[in-house]
């Protein structure tokens, strides 16, 4: 007997929601241009997994049409509660057709049908013809379906399926399969608005079907059933059999294809690698094979030559003809109704710049070399008569007091580098092999090759003529008379080469552990790459390597499998991904330096970014310290108040029950205190699984009512414990006995700085027990901490920007500016002006920096939308000049696709472009916000400059250890407190000359919390 072909039906609208909604408590996949692509990586996960497991024989993929269907011209409201799909989903759904149909399967969609009726369709069609049918949905509808040769094949988390046929419909509703219509008729669906039989529930309803077998039955047999039921079932007849009618799936649409005529084609391999490579999902290109293609094609069209995608079609994926979209975005050939091309926002600016140099870079011949310690005079030669050099170091660990240094590798020019082992036996000691070639597995614990580094020193120790500041100081200009041709003339001067690196501030951390202080340090490839486009995802060299040159690094992993460490590694391919390493570094530096000049950013990153990367690594190696003590005893008053908290929450509940678990919350919250009625709400908001949402953006809605308000601080506090009080100490290092955050420099697009390991930058200020942990950090015996705070920054800088000159006089006559503003919208003297309005004048104050709109200002300041649509009129109208800088900002990121600090840093907004409203109002904000916040993130990096050096002259002992926000943190004897506040106040303050005053509050204590 022949085996009977299996026919699966994936409901491709389903799986995609799914995939969206699976990533929205986790962080978004996101591609280097700011698309969303969590939901096709899901889609395209879940879709091989099935591959995979099952080997389908037929496959066909179906989605919903755009155009309402005959359910709409039966009852108008169907589906009429449900949102809008989210554009962060409907932008990624032309991709997941494209996907479909380059892995040779077809995917339907007929206008004005539901994807339910043309699946089911499709599964009565193909069981007919002795096909085995596989129905891939969730959806509970689709039961009414099963029997013979018909099943679900249901996703779970985890990556689950679960196999269900019409025996598995009883224990989940209570009802058979052939009475799953009659059921929805009667209790309804609330996905679907369908409204059912009003007081009916799926309890009743099933019972009332086991009695008496189906719809009809029921209203047959009315006289049997009393009291209420009764009641309702014959007010709602009609709209009973209305609903029946509504849920029943259609069998018999017109299809142009056939179940029989659905046959796998063959993979198309290069649209395969196109669409992997637009979605830059190298991994899977990998996996499926064709990461060649996926490689060529990224080699012929570079990264930064496409347009930005976030809103490449706003479009769903079903267009007239029911095929997906196949447009190319770089050979203009676009499908009928979806061009990815045409919809596509500006490549960057300067990216024609980018790629007049690219082709030489990107294909020069490669020559590198492993030298052994016989070599460094050479080598030393080499690199000293070189006017650059990238240099690069792999390590054991990325803690720098933890670190040995395995080897050095150098780049003088494009394609060419060298790599030398420095690891040594026990003390330092060198371990060779024949012919002094070092080697890496001399010794159990091999550490660095001191006499490695000794013999490395003058070039390290030399200067260039480049202007940098290697430890703040530095060339910092040159005499004309030194130059020839435009050119520094080294004959004048003893001098090395210009180093550089990419992330530097890590490899002169370990050569600091070790002793060793670079000068003449003139270039960073992370952040040349940061300053050209701040907006991309990151900046690591594997990153950088393939969107700029085309070329795919050897990956970390290939080199250093987990658990291993770079000196355990195969000496022949660490050599060569070392060399790889310097040579890209090189290839960057070379194909950026003219981009930057071009984009005339040479001097912040001259005088700002490159002497900040040196003064951010040492106050990492500095670090700060922690007390244990203070941390033990916040554990225990945190623990012991969620414990209350958490007592408070149960007695308001009626019933003990995880608060950290959704699954119970949820009902407890909405189905037994119904708190959505309380508010006067009927829809309870749900997830995509149909669990009753709890998330914070949720709750903060029922925040007024208290055992919500409980929750939300359970939860805040629970976080904090967690997250810093739990952490800190496990984060105190051994060898000094201090907490190492990082500094990024390269992360937001803004040009602020972040932290991480811990993230200083979350630690709450507005509540006690927030504020409390800054308590644990504190000063050495005998010194306390300073912390300096930049007073409203952001809105002297816009009064500066916009030239107004109410802003400008209230700052200059130090008036409270958020009293000011009240007084004048509400025209009252300043004397008159209450809390509440001041807290509503703050709140638009700094509501305008970040683009907030009427529903916000309304709901954090609970007054109606009209409200705070007139105040926002009203503010408008009182600071004209604002409104008018506004307007210009857009202006300029229409024009030019920028947005600038004071400074000159660039920030790339082709979002004013887009056809998404949304996407487009998004970028209007940033095109307003850049400047401002962009402006204040410069100005603090002068004054960390700045006082840097003035620390380094005057009071060398002092330390600047911390920078968040607006703050910065110094621990200094208690003796020369007064003179650093003097110091530091009068550096910050003339930081940048504006046409307002900088202000800055100091305070000092014996911790962070007093500091502040």
């Amino acid at each position: 007997m022949t085996t009977p072909q299996r026919f699966f039906i994936v409901d491709g609208s389903a799986l995609a929601y799914r995939s969206h909604f699976a990533f929205m408590r986790n962080p978004l996949l996101r591609s280097s241009d700011g698309m969303n692509t969590s939901a096709v990586l899901g889609f395209i996960n879940s879709l091989l997994k099935l591959l995979d497991e099952e080997s389908p024989e037929r496959l066909a993929v179906v989605f919903d049409s755009r155009e309402p269907t005959f359910r709409h011209v039966m009852f108008a409201d169907y589906k009429a509660t449900r949102d809008k799909m989210p554009e962060d989903l409907s932008c990624q759904l032309p991709y997941i057709n494209r996907f479909v149909e380059a892995m040779g399967f077809p995917c339907l969609s007929i206008p004005g049908v539901e994807a339910d009726d043309v699946i089911g369709t499709l599964a009565v069609q193909a069981r007919d013809m002795g096909m085995e049918v596989f129905m891939v949905t969730g959806d509970k509808d689709f039961m009414q379906l099963l029997g013979p040769s018909i099943r679900m094949y249901i996703p779970r988390k985890g990556g689950d399926w679960e196999l269900v046929d019409a025996s598995g419909v009883p224990e989940k509703w209570d009802v058979e399969a052939s009475q799953i219509i009659d059921l929805l008729g009667l209790m309804g669906d609330s996905s679907d608005n369908i409204p059912g039989v009003k007081g009916v529930g799926g309890k009743t309803a099933a019972s009332l079907l086991q009695q008496f077998g189906s719809m009809d039955e029921i209203y047959r047999n009315l006289d049997q059933i009393k009291g209420k039921a009764r009641e309702n079932l014959e007010r709602d007849h009609e709209i009973a059999l209305l609903s029946r009618d509504l849920a029943t799936i259609r069998t018999n649409v017109e299809l142009d294809v056939s179940p029989d005529t659905i046959i796998p084609a063959e993979i198309h391999r290069e649209k395969l690698a196109t669409i992997l490579r637009e979605l830059e999902f190298r991994a899977l290109a990998k996996k499926l094979g064709v990461e060649d293609e996926f490689i060529r094609q990224t080699a012929e069209i570079p990264e930064f030559m496409k347009g930005v995608s976030s809103s490449a079609t706003s479009a769903t994926s079903n267009d007239s003809t029911g095929s997906a979209a196949s447009a190319d975005t770089f050979n203009g050939e676009t499908s009928e109704s979806h061009s990815a091309a045409e919809a596509a926002l500006p490549v960057h600016p300067w990216a024609h710049e980018l790629e007049a140099g690219r082709p030489s870079l990107a294909s020069v011949t490669r020559e590198y070399r492993t030298l052994c310690s016989d070599d460094i005079p050479e080598l030393l030669g080499h690199l000293m008569a070189a006017p650059e050099v990238a240099f690069d170091l792999e390590t054991t660990s990325l803690d720098p007091y933890n670190a040995e240094i395995v080897g050095f590798s150098f780049s003088t020019e494009p394609g060419k580098a060298a790599f030398l082992p420095c690891l040594g036996g026990k003390g330092g000691g060198q371990s060779q092999s024949g012919g002094g070639q070092l080697s890496l597995f001399a010794t159990d614990k091999p550490v660095t090759d001191t006499r490695i580094l000794n013999a490395l020193k003058p070039f390290f120790d030399a200067t260039s003529t480049a202007r940098t500041l290697a430890d703040g100081s530095g060339i910092s200009d040159r005499n004309d008379k030194n130059e020839r041709n435009g050119r520094p003339d080294l004959s004048a001067l003893t001098m090395g080469p210009v180093k550089g690196g990419q992330n530097l501030k890590y490899d002169l951390s370990i050569l600091q552990a070790h002793g060793i202080a670079v000068n003449g340090v003139g270039f960073d490839t992370m952040i040349e790459s940061y300053l050209i486009d701040p907006t991309l995802r990151g900046h690591n060299i594997d990153f950088l390597a393939l969107r700029y040159l085309g070329f795919q690094k050897i990956a970390t992993k290939e080199v250093m499998t987990k658990g291993m460490t770079m000196d355990q590694a195969d000496p022949e391919l660490l050599a060569r991904y070392a060399c790889e390493d310097a040579d890209i570094c090189m290839r960057l530096h070379q194909l950026f330096t003219p981009v930057i000049h071009s984009m005339k950013l040479d001097s912040l990153y001259r005088n700002v970014e490159l002497p900040l990367m040196h003064i951010l690594r040492s106050m990492e190696m500095k670090g700060i310290r922690i007390d244990r003590s203070v941390l033990a005893e916040l554990e225990r008053e945190m623990s012991a108040a969620l414990e209350d908290i958490q007592l408070k929450i149960w007695k308001e509940a009626g019933e003990e029950f995880n608060i950290n678990s959704p699954k119970q919350m949820g009902p407890i919250l909405f189905e037994k205190l119904k708190i959505h009625e309380t508010l006067g709400k009927r829809k309870i908001k749900k997830t995509r699984t149909g669990m009753i949402s709890t998330d914070s953006q949720v709750l903060e809605d029922y925040s007024g009512i208290p055992v919500v308000s409980q929750i939300l601080e359970y939860r805040s506090l629970a976080k904090l414990l967690g997250t810093y009080v739990q952490a800190l100490p496990g984060m105190i290092n051994p060898v000094t006995g201090r907490v190492h955050t990082s500094f990024n420099q390269t992360v937001t697009a803004t040009g602020r700085l972040s932290s991480s390991d811990p993230n200083l930058q979350n630690i709450p200020i507005r509540t006690p027990l927030g504020r409390m942990i800054r308590k644990a950090f504190v000063g050495e015996k005998g010194k306390v901490l300073m912390a300096a705070d930049y007073s409203q920054i952001e809105l002297r800088v816009l009064a500066h920007l916009c030239d107004d000159p109410d802003l400008q006089e209230a700052f200059g006559r130090d008036i409270d500016i958020h009293t000011h503003t009240a007084s004048r919208i509400f025209n009252l003297p300043m004397e008159q002006v209450d809390k509440d309005m001041r807290s509503k004048a703050k709140t638009i104050n700094f509501g305008i920096l970040y683009g907030m709109g009427p529903t916000r200002l309304a709901r954090e300041n609970n007054i109606s939308i009209k409200e705070a649509k007139d105040f926002i009129a009203d503010y408008f109208d009182k600071y004209p000049h604002i409104k008018q800088y506004s307007d210009s900002c857009v202006e300029t990121a229409l024009n030019t696709g920028i947005a600038r600090t004071i400074l000159g840093r660039v920030r790339p907004v082709p979002e004013v472009h887009s056809r998404n409203q949304g996407v487009k109002v998004n970028g209007e904000h940033i095109a307003l916000n850049t400047p401002i916040q962009g402006s204040a993130a410069d100005i603090i990096k002068l004054a960390m400059i700045e006082i840097q050096k003035t620390l380094r002259e005057k009071m060398p002992e002092a330390s600047m250890i911390l920078q968040v926000h607006d703050e910065l943190v110094f621990e200094v004897d208690q003796s020369r407190a007064d003179e650093l506040e003097n110091l530091v106040r009068e550096s910050m303050e003339k930081a940048l000359k504006l046409s307002v005053p900088l202000k800055v509050d100091i305070g000092r204590g014996p911790s962070w919390f007093e500091a502040h």
